[in-house]
């Protein structure tokens, strides 16, 4: 559960019909994301406040990798903080 009590939550669901067209079932899920949800605001607050570190200090974060072991020269997953 979050902090604040709350649970973040993903429903989906169908009604099942009669042939007359009524419902007469609901079929479906219902999934908690209440962790997922609090690990992706954890990483946003982190990349702000490395991001606010380096505007501080004039530095640049590298975030991710800038090789593949198979091509080097390949660059993924990069992005830059810095005083500009």
């Amino acid at each position: 559960m979050g902090p604040d009590g709350v649970r973040w939550l993903c429903a989906q669901a169908e009604a099942e019909l009669d042939d007359s067209g009524q419902p007469v079932a609901i079929n479906g899920t219902l999934q908690d994301l209440t962790e997922r949800k609090l690990a992706e605001d954890r990483r946003v607050s982190t990349l702000e406040q490395a991001a606010n570190i380096d505007r501080l200090t004039g530095c640049a974060t590298v975030v991710g990798s800038t090789s593949s072991p198979s091509r080097p020269s390949r660059r993924r997953g990069v992005r830059l903080w810095g005083s500009g």
